[in-house]
């Protein structure tokens, strides 16, 4: 629009200034010829800005400087901000051609893989690109999440960050931070990426039965009685008995019977006396003597 302005100005200047000149030469000399130069000016325009990437797109060009190396810190955000990478300086980042990394993307996936069994998708899952890329040194990823959000059964301890490859999850090591609800793991390639959360499992104590042991009364059977064979006794003759005269008796002398045993508290009795007798007949003697020695 201002250059069209710029053009109907410059000629409409350029035809008075063309019947200035005419009219002027007329008046001198009708047969002059007058040659008209109009030069048209394009107004001046200021360079473009490159056009701003998409959401969840880095340009890392002037970022990247010999042997694919990065020259400065890069921090590339993904199209919703919820997830972060940070890149440090002296990194070396390929593609899968081996050639310096012109990009970095990271998008939200239309249609993502299924979580593993018994697990949930916390938020969504990342596409990152140039898919295949590798990093010499690992670079760090960052989640953030939403604690009220969890699934139930999920705390923010079983929270890990995961990538998919080759039709499975493989979990990475990770850093839970409560405070500012965030998990952070080291990636060294470009795959896809999601926050995944897995409940405890419970494992289910056995239930121990215990059996009382069942006591059977059995019914008393009166015990059989195995009756005797009887046995016919048979007839003894019988035995004539013959008289017998009686035998002559002796009779019988009477034996005076001895004694079973020595009684001896009497012959102690009879030895004390014979004791006490030989003193007294000693003393008596001796008495008898000094009499006679004193006469």
């Amino acid at each position: 629009m201002k250059k069209s302005i710029s053009l109907i100005i410059a000629f409409t200047l350029s035809l008075l200034m063309l019947a200035s000149i005419g009219s002027l030469v007329q008046a001198d000399d009708d047969s002059a010829e007058v040659e008209l130069t109009v030069v048209i000016v394009e107004p001046y325009q200021p360079p473009r800005s490159p056009p701003e990437p998409p959401p969840g797109t880095t340009d890392v060009k002037g970022m990247v400087g010999d042997g694919c190396r990065f020259t400065e810190p890069v921090s590339a955000v993904s199209d919703d901000e919820l997830c972060t990478l940070t890149i440090p300086v002296g990194t070396v980042g390929l593609t899968e051609d081996l050639e310096c990394l012109p990009e970095i993307t990271m998008v939200t996936m239309d249609d993502p893989p299924p979580p593993p069994a018994d697990a949930h998708v916390i938020g969504l899952v990342y596409d990152f690109g140039p898919d295949g890329a590798t990093f010499e040194e690992a670079i760090t990823l960052t989640f953030t999440y939403d604690p009220d959000s969890l699934p139930e059964g999920v705390s923010e301890e079983d929270l890990v960050i995961a990538y998919f490859i080759d039709g499975e999850w493989i979990e990475l090591e990770c850093v839970v931070d409560t405070e500012t609800n965030t998990i952070t793991a080291s990636v060294s390639h470009f795959t896809t990426f999601a926050l995944i959360g897995t409940p405890p499992t419970v494992v289910e104590k056995p239930t121990v039965v215990i059996k009382k042991p069942v006591v059977v009364k059995k019914e008393e059977v009166p015990p059989v009685v195995e009756e005797e064979p009887v046995v016919e006794e048979e007839e003894e003759p019988a035995v004539v008995e013959e008289e017998v005269e009686p035998a002559a008796v002796e009779e019988e002398q009477e034996i005076e019977e001895i004694p079973a045993g020595i009684n001896w508290a009497i012959i102690g009795w009879i030895i004390g006396g014979l004791v006490v007798v030989g003193l007294l007949v000693f003393f008596q003697v001796r008495k008898a003597r000094r009499q006679l020695t004193r006469q």
